[in-house]
């Protein structure tokens, strides 16, 4: 598709914009040829709109016009589903053991609180590993594969949501971490594991952790759970303030159209 479409802009002196939410190397059963590849057909693009700057730098080999965000929020209202869980910790997004749900079950087991419940959902193929760190434990709850209006449901009634998405120089430079721009959206306090992106726009509006071992996922746990009502209150209120400014549908849209403007100005 890619080659068939930069053939197609060329020959009609069109602008061909790559919108780039991954690395080729981690698309599955691929192999290093065909990275190569795709990045080389890439130089060909006009422009770039990618997900984290981390892309743009990949993609974008000769620093042509570009626009990076890390989502969008959805304006159309969420309807919240009755609470039928009680207090719960939630997580939502990749249940590959090294993505750290793994260690997030074992530091939930840690808290040893019979009143409270983990809620996880997301796909991976290998369930036996996930049935093994569950272990019978009747606290830890998976969803599998949920609507994204019940994942939004979900996190707005949970006391946490916790992205627990390892650090490592990849996974911070490529990859965005599941739901995070909505769980800041929710009405829930956020504890992730690192971030530098995110870091830099919500310091204050997370409980923010070193990596994904489970003594740092516990105790940002713990803090989280210790928040008093006033501090949860204006942690969320300051949290949906700041993730509507950058990520709103309507920024959003207005940052992608001025970006596309360039591209109608150049073939006037």
């Amino acid at each position: 598709v890619l080659r068939n479409s930069t053939k197609f802009a060329k020959k009609y002196n069109l602008p061909i914009i790559g919108v780039c939410n991954n690395t080729p190397s981690s698309i599955h059963n691929t192999g290093k040829s065909y990275a190569t590849s795709i990045l080389s057909l890439a130089e060909n693009l006009s422009g770039y709109i990618t997900l984290t700057q981390g892309l743009n730098t990949l993609y974008n080999t000769y620093n042509r016009a570009n626009l990076s965000f890390e989502g969008v929020l959805d304006d159309n209202a969420v309807i919240n589903k009755e609470n039928e869980y009680g207090d719960y910790i939630f997580f939502n997004g990749s249940l590959e053991p090294n993505h750290g749900i793994v260690q997030l079950i074992l530091a939930f087991r840690e808290l040893d609180n019979p009143k409270l419940k983990l809620i996880i959902s997301g796909y991976y193929p290998d369930n036996e590993t996930l049935i093994r760190v569950i272990h019978n434990n009747q606290n830890v709850i998976n969803l599998g594969n949920i609507p994204s209006d019940e994942v939004i449901s979900l996190a707005n009634h949970s006391l946490l949501n916790v992205n627990p998405l390892p650090f490592t120089e990849d996974f911070d430079r490529y990859y965005v971490p599941a739901n995070l721009v909505d769980y800041f959206n929710s009405n829930s306090i956020v504890v992730s594991v690192r971030n530098r992106q995110f870091m830099k726009s919500f310091k204050d509006d997370a409980i923010w952790v070193e990596d994904c071992e489970i003594y740092d996922l516990l105790k940002g746990l713990k803090a989280g759970l210790a928040l008093s009502k006033e501090n949860r209150a204006d942690m969320i209120k300051k949290a949906n303030a700041d993730v509507n400014k950058l990520y709103s549908m309507s920024v959003i849209n207005h940052r992608t159209i001025l970006f596309l403007k360039q591209f109608l100005k150049q073939k006037e």
